[in-house]
């Protein structure tokens, strides 16, 4: 099952529904076997595991007990027997009834994430953008302080390339030699440790 992912242009929310009565074996091939090996950029994968042994006629009684830590462990224990390998998220829906709800939850935290995400690399972008050259440079381009970030995730990583040759030298394959001199030259010069 598929379904657009809210405010996404052309992304979609890949649904792989699994069921609980199914053998454990039988859905890890089932999911390792419907993983996408290439996916669009966006994409995004799940795997709902529906809790449908409650329907069942036998065992009735002992399924309407279970607790929701009860549900928690198992979900755990089907997590890390199944997913591992796969790489997928798996969500919990303990009925048929909530699949539904669970799927909006999913859709709804997964916004926060990315939005969280975003601003995250957004914020750190632009403080590596400014904080990088000194004052009559200008500061570096867009495109050169998303290439710092996706290398060195932190400003601290960033000031330690600045201080080794071999840092120096990533920083000049990346950037280019004369602006590479520059933050190296900001960071001995003006940075505060």
């Amino acid at each position: 099952m598929a379904i657009p992912l809210p405010n996404e242009v052309s992304s979609i929310l890949n649904i792989l529904l699994l069921w609980s009565s199914d053998s454990l074996q039988h859905n890890k091939e089932r999911i390792c076997s419907r993983v996408p090996k290439q996916s669009r950029p966006g994409d995004q994968q799940v795997a709902l595991l529906v809790d449908n042994r409650a329907n069942r006629t036998e065992n009735t009684e002992i399924w309407q007990h279970f607790s929701v830590l009860q549900d928690q462990v198992m979900h755990s224990l089907i997590r890390s027997r199944l997913f591992e390998p796969c790489g997928m998220p798996i969500v919990l829906a303990l009925s048929v009834e909530s699949i539904l709800p669970v799927l909006e939850r999913y859709m709804r935290e997964f916004d926060v994430q990315q939005e969280k995400q975003l601003q995250k690399t957004s914020d750190l972008t632009t403080l590596v953008a400014h904080a990088t050259t000194t004052a009559p440079m200008p500061p570096l381009s867009g495109h050169d302080a998303n290439i710092l970030t996706s290398h060195f995730p932190s400003l601290r990583l960033l000031e330690e390339a600045t201080r080794t040759s071999s840092g120096r030298n990533s920083l000049a394959e990346l950037l280019g030699s004369a602006v590479a001199s520059n933050m190296v030259d900001f960071w001995e010069d003006e940075w505060i440790a």
